[in-house]
C-alpha cells in the first residue's frame, strides 16, 4: 500500500473509475499518421502495428534491438524450416504491408542516445513529421526471486523503461507529438512473485508521466496494463493461472482506443477485473487472511507434462494434502508443478502460511519459485527441520557444564 505523510495529514493512494462515454469514442489518432513503436518487433508492438495500419492506414516505424536481415534476404529466411523468430517477424511485417503501407523497421537500443538520434532521423527522412509514440519496449524475466535481484537484473529491467524513457524525453519533438503512450504494468500496483525489479521499473514510468503532466507536458501518458495476449509467449505462471485477467486482442485494442480518447490524466489503469477487489486480495491480503479461496470441491488430475508419483514420506504426504485442499485437485504427484496446477501468488501465500504452521519451520515465499514441486519443497522443509534439531541440540549442549559434557561423551553415569 502507498502512504504519504504531509504535515499533519496522512494520504492514501486510491483509484477512481473512469467511464468512457460517447464523447470519448474517438481515439486521438490521425488517419495516415506517423507512429513510432518501441519494442515494435515484439507481440504487443506487432499487434499495435496491425491495428494502426489496418484501421488508420498509418505509417509505422517498428523499433527494436533485434536486427532483421536485409529485405533482399527475406525470401531465403522465409524458405527455412524450423522455429525461427526472424522468419515469424518477417511474415508479420509482410502481412502488414498487404494493407498498402510500407513498414519501416529500425534497429536501435532505445536507451542509447546516439542510436536513437539516428533512428529518429531515419524515421523523419522516410515519413516526415512524427505524430505519436507507443513506448512498449521492455524485458520480462518473471522467475527472479528477491534474493537473486541485484544490479544486473535491475539494469536489465530499468534500461528500456527508465533509461529509454529518459532518452525519449531528451530527443522527442514534444511540441509536434499528439501523445507518447508508456506501456506500464499492473505489476506496479498489484505486485507478484518474482516481479520486484519489473514492478519498480514500471513504477518509475508511472511517476514520470504524473510529474510531467504536473509540469504541463500533457503528451505523456502511462498505462498500467493487464496481461496482453501472448500467443504462447513465456509469461508469469501465477499471472497465466488467472486467465480472466489476460486481455484478448480485441479487448487490448479497444483499451488502447479508450485510453487515447480520454483527456490527459498522466496515469491510467486498465484492469480486466474489478481493481478494488484485486487490491483487497493481492495487496491487503484480505482473502489470504480468511483463506476464502479454498476450492469447495476437488477436480480430477489434469493433463500434465509430469507422470504421477505418489508421496514417499510423511513430509511429502502432508504437503500433498495442503496442495489438494488449496488447489482443489485430486491425486497430486510429488513432481507436479504448483503453477501448472493453477497456483498463483495469492494461493502461494496461503500455502506458505499453512506449511509454516504444519512443520513449525520458516518457508520463504520465494521458495515457491525455486522449489515449485512437492518433492523440492519437501527437501527444503526436511533441511530446515534438521537444522532446527541441530540448533536445539546445540542450545541444550550450551547449558551443560564441561563435566556433564564429558560424562555424555564417555558414557559414564
Amino acid at each position: 500500500a502507498v502512504v504519504a505523510y504531509r504535515g499533519h495529514h496522512r494520504w492514501l493512494q486510491t483509484f477512481e473509475p473512469i467511464q468512457s462515454g460517447p464523447e470519448h469514442k474517438q481515439p486521438g489518432l490521425r488517419r495516415g499518421g506517423v507512429y513510432l513503436i518501441t519494442g515494435g518487433l515484439g507481440r504487443v508492438g506487432l499487434l499495435l502495428a496491425e491495428y494502426l495500419v489496418g484501421e488508420w492506414q498509418a505509417k509505422v516505424a517498428l523499433l527494436g534491438r533485434s536486427e532483421l536481415p536485409p529485405r533482399s534476404e527475406w525470401p531465403r529466411w522465409l524458405a527455412q524450416s524450423g522455429d525461427n523468430g526472424s522468419r515469424e517477424r518477417i511474415e508479420k511485417i509482410q502481412a502488414l504491408e498487404q494493407f498498402g503501407t510500407k513498414v519501416l523497421v529500425v534497429s536501435a537500443d532505445v536507451a542509447d542516445e546516439i542510436q536513437m538520434k539516428q533512428a529518429l532521423a531515419q524515421i523523419r527522412q522516410r515519413f516526415g513529421q512524427l505524430h505519436g509514440v507507443f513506448h512498449a519496449a521492455g524485458v520480462t524475466n518473471w522467475r527472479q526471486s528477491l534474493s537473486e535481484v541485484g544490479r544486473p537484473e535491475s539494469e536489465r529491467q530499468f534500461r528500456p523503461k527508465v533509461s529509454g524513457l529518459q532518452v525519449l524525453q531528451q530527443l522527442l519533438p514534444l511540441g509536434e507529438l499528439d501523445f507518447c503512450l508508456l506501456f506500464s504494468s499492473n505489476a506496479a500496483i498489484l505486485g507478484g512473485l518474482g516481479l520486484v525489479a519489473y514492478a519498480a521499473a514500471n513504477s518509475f514510468m508511472d511517476a514520470f508521466a504524473e510529474s510531467r503532466l504536473a509540469a504541463g507536458e500533457s503528451v505523456w501518458r502511462s498505462v498500467n496494463w493487464d496481461g496482453w495476449p501472448t500467443d504462447g509467449q513465456q509469461a508469469a505462471p501465477d499471472f497465466l493461472a488467472r486467465q480472466q485477467f489476460v486481455m484478448n486482442p480485441r479487448t487490448a485494442i479497444e483499451a488502447v482506443e479508450r485510453t487515447l480518447s480520454l483527456p490527459a490524466t498522466g496515469r491510467l489503469v486498465v484492469s480486466v477485473g474489478e481493481l478494488a477487489e484485486r487490491l483487497a486480495a493481492w495487496v491487503h491480503r484480505q482473502e489470504a487472511a480468511g483463506e476464502k479461496e479454498t476450492p469447495a470441491r476437488a477436480y480430477p488430475r489434469p493433463q500434465l507434462p509430469t507422470s504421477y508419483v505418489a508421496p514417499g514420506n510423511e513430509i511429502e504426504r502432508q504437503i500433498v494434502c495442503v496442495w489438494q485442499e488449496l488447489l482443489g485437485v485430486e491425486q497430486i504427484g510429488i513432481h507436479d508443478n504448483f503453477f501448472e496446477l493453477g497456483g498463483h501468488s495469492l494461493l502461494g501465500t496461503q500455502l506458505v502460511s499453512r506449511l509454516r504452521q504444519s512443520f513449525q519451520v520458516n518457508v520463504p515465499l520465494q521458495s515457491l519459485f525455486e522449489s515449485a514441486t512437492v518433492a523440492e519443497l519437501g527437501a527444503t522443509i526436511a533441511e530446515n527441520l534438521a537444522a532446527r534439531v541441530n540448533e536445539h541440540f546445540l542450545a541444550e549442549l550450551e547449558k551443560l557444564s564441561p563435566e556433564e559434557i564429558e560424562k555424555m561423551l564417555t558414557g559414564s553415569s
